[in-house]
């Protein structure tokens, strides 16, 4: 008995501290988040977010090798979540409707996450760490769903062009460029009920430009 009960408490405190481990991290990743977007990855270091935090550095190596997997697990923080939105939009069967989904749901999440697109799609990226590794998973995937709506667009016959690649690169170039000017505040001349009425028009007449005679929407 005795023996069991000091193996429920050694587990009870395995737990916590496992707990309190995460919670550190999150808090160490979203510390990391808010002074790279407000300074830029260069002129954050790893110093500075201890500093921030009231940690020594000691403390965040714990946790990080270096400043870029740092900056790496914020890009998949981002990703998982960017991942989560694109799939939902499977339940579409009709796979042009399914194709406007995705385009509100990548605005949708720039308008929602800033910071995080931001970071994810428009501050320079650590390239040597990105070269190093194979974990962009969570990226790819996300790009996947793009690729695989494209791909069944064509095969349905909505699409004209027949390049899976480039027409999703030309897909999401146009949306990046929307969101990007969106959560840079590039668009307030325009009124917010004017700005939501020019993308939607220009993300119609995006896929007008790609579909086949007689599938004009």
């Amino acid at each position: 008995r005795l023996r069991l009960q000091q193996s429920l408490t050694n587990m009870g405190i395995a737990e916590r501290k496992a707990r309190e481990k995460a919670q550190k991290r999150e808090l160490i990743l979203a510390t990391a988040r808010q002074l790279f977007l407000k300074h830029g990855f260069d002129a954050v270091s790893l110093r500075k977010i201890a500093d921030e935090l009231e940690y020594s550095p000691g403390t965040i190596y714990l946790y990080f090798k270096n400043k870029a997997e740092l900056f790496f697990a914020i890009h998949q923080q981002g990703f998982d979540e960017f991942y989560l939105r694109m799939k939902s939009a499977d339940t579409i069967e009709h796979p042009l409707e399914r194709m406007r989904e995705l385009g509100h749901i990548y605005l949708k999440f720039a308008i929602d996450n800033p910071e995080f697109y931001d970071l994810m799609f428009i501050n320079r990226m650590p390239v040597s760490f990105e070269e190093g590794e194979t974990g962009w998973e969570s990226g790819m995937k996300t790009y996947s769903c793009l690729k695989e709506t494209v791909a069944a667009c064509i095969e349905a016959g909505h699409f004209s062009y027949q390049d899976v690649e480039q027409t999703a690169f030309y897909i999401w170039t146009h949306m990046h460029g929307m969101a990007s000017l969106l959560i840079r505040d590039r668009l307030t001349m325009h009124g917010e009920t004017n700005v939501d009425h020019l993308m939607e028009e220009t993300m119609r007449r995006m896929l007008d430009m790609l579909v086949g005679e007689g599938e004009r929407s």
